[in-house]
């Protein structure tokens, strides 16, 4: 197993997928192709309507997903953190959001084809990008609430309270404390 692979195995046991992996998932690894490779504080890992055909899991540091609007204004979608999976665009077609990095931002990046064939010879695997793409849907759903229903005081809250316990979850905070990157976004 190279150092990439058991680098990746360590931050899908330990993150906030904390998937139980055996020994033939592990070794799988190496033939999904990820690569860890990191991008310094404001570099663009991914653009809006490009052709993108990567998928990423984040090691460390802060990154950004956001849809860039015509008028040159941006909306922030999400703040992937560590062992969360980041797919810029459905699976054919140009990239829906882009995908910046906020911080030094360590990834583990893999073609998106090695994957979709990885995930027949890993139930793991494919049980933890199965729960990513539920907990993914189940952020995007309370954003859109609180888009549509809450008061800029109530929706600050929320987003603060779940980027608080999705921190926790992946061991990057302590309960009710946690720090943002000084010059976000």
């Amino acid at each position: 197993m190279t150092v990439a692979s058991e680098a990746f195995a360590r931050v899908l046991e330990t993150s906030i997928l904390r998937l139980a992996l055996d020994d033939s998932d592990k070794s799988h690894f190496g033939s999904l192709g990820f690569i860890l490779r990191r991008y310094p504080a404001h570099a663009v890992i991914t653009r809006q309507g490009e052709e993108e055909d990567r998928i990423f899991v984040v090691h460390s540091g802060w990154g950004c997903i956001c849809t860039n609007l015509v008028n040159g204004e941006r909306q922030i979608l999400d703040f992937p953190l560590k062992g969360e999976v980041v797919a810029s665009r459905a699976f054919e077609g140009e990239g829906l959001e882009s995908f910046t990095a906020q911080t030094e931002l360590m990834l583990f990046e893999a073609p998106a084809k090695a994957i979709s064939s990885g995930l027949a010879h890993s139930t793991s695997l494919a049980a933890g990008l199965l729960g990513a793409v539920a907990r993914e849907k189940a952020i995007l759903s309370q954003h859109l609430t609180n888009l549509g229903r809450r008061s800029a005081l109530v929706r600050t809250a929320h987003f603060l309270l779940e980027l608080g316990t999705r921190l926790e979850k992946a061991d990057a905070a302590k309960t009710y404390e946690f720090e943002c990157p000084p010059n976000p976004i």
